[in-house]
């Protein structure tokens, strides 16, 4: 009598269909776009937190978030798992003290570099081919983001460390895309748990031994902590692991750009931060590269559709 397999718990690629994996990218892309606005309120004036703080607390938060909602089975982590779990601690703690150094727009654009790395390794790393709709996407959204960013603004650094702290966050950011798209069997969420924890266990004792030291949250910088941490990093970070199931690398880094965009929108919805001419046109050019490309997936998929149809007719 053979015994029952254990279903397990996370679908796999061929249980969720692309759309429903780019829909997840981009709700996760919607949710990141709403971290330099709270960072800077954390570490402004009012709260006065360190950088250090706020990446602790964040992570901290996150990792218990991401184990309540995925409930893995297995505690005891793979060398995948510790692999996705270094790339993630040397992404989210850089992009946090990118976003406290330096401006908010040098920090986002320094991380959406990430795109780039993507392209260049995918087809190495994980044996996916580079199609010439993603190169032109990449080259557009490139122009659409330097059109939001003028290239002056990066030269206008508060701290160079802050700047280095982007580039390194950009390209760790785009090796956590391919770790989490190679090892797309459920074994994701774990390392990202993991990765927040051990940025945590980094950050927080720092945090107390420089200066402001430890900042006691208040009603008001609790809540934008907890968000920041159970909805912005936790939830985000679990949509987009279950959306590169079925989302090529590549893809996924061309649609997560929406972030850039979200950015200005957030800011002018909260804090009446009206948008330049300049943001709208590259954002306007953002989205339309993204529409395109996602007309020119899904008419390429029914082509192959077609194709393999009249193949098993004949």
């Amino acid at each position: 009598m053979s015994v029952p397999q254990p279903i397990s718990r996370e679908p796999t690629e061929t249980e969720q269909s692309p759309w429903t994996g780019r829909v997840l990218c981009v709700v996760a892309a919607l949710l990141w776009s709403t971290s330099g606005l709270f960072i800077k309120k954390l570490t402004g004036a009012g709260a006065a937190w360190s950088g250090w703080q706020v990446a602790g607390l964040r992570s901290l938060i996150a990792s218990v978030t991401l184990l309540l909602i995925a409930r893995p089975r297995r505690v005891r982590p793979t060398r995948a798992q510790w692999i996705v779990a270094v790339l993630v601690a040397s992404t989210v703690l850089p992009y946090v003290l990118a976003q406290t150094y330096t401006a908010t727009a040098n920090a986002i654009l320094l991380q959406y570099a990430a795109p780039v790395y993507v392209l260049a390794l995918s087809p190495w790393l994980l044996k996916e081919p580079l199609r010439r709709p993603d190169v032109l996407a990449i080259v557009a959204i490139l122009g659409g983001m330097a059109l939001i960013f003028p290239a002056g603004g990066l030269t206008g650094s508060r701290c160079l460390f802050g700047n280095v702290m982007g580039v390194l966050s950009g390209f760790t950011f785009a090796g956590c895309m391919i770790a989490l798209r190679k090892w797309r069997d459920g074994s994701g969420v774990l390392g990202l748990a993991l990765g927040n924890l051990l940025t945590a266990l980094v950050a927080l004792p720092i945090a107390a031994l420089r200066r402001p030291g430890w900042v006691w949250p208040d009603v008001s910088s609790g809540s934008q902590i907890l968000f920041l941490g159970a909805v912005q990093i936790g939830l985000a970070y679990f949509l987009f692991q279950r959306g590169v199931h079925s989302v090529r690398a590549a893809e996924a880094s061309i649609l997560i750009l929406v972030e850039p965009v979200a950015c200005p929108l957030w800011a002018y919805l909260v804090i009446d931060d009206r948008p330049t001419a300049a943001t709208l046109a590259g954002g306007g050019v953002i989205l339309a590269t993204l529409a395109v490309h996602a007309l020119a997936t899904l008419r390429a998929a029914r082509a192959a559709r077609r194709r393999r149809a009249r193949h098993l007719r004949r």
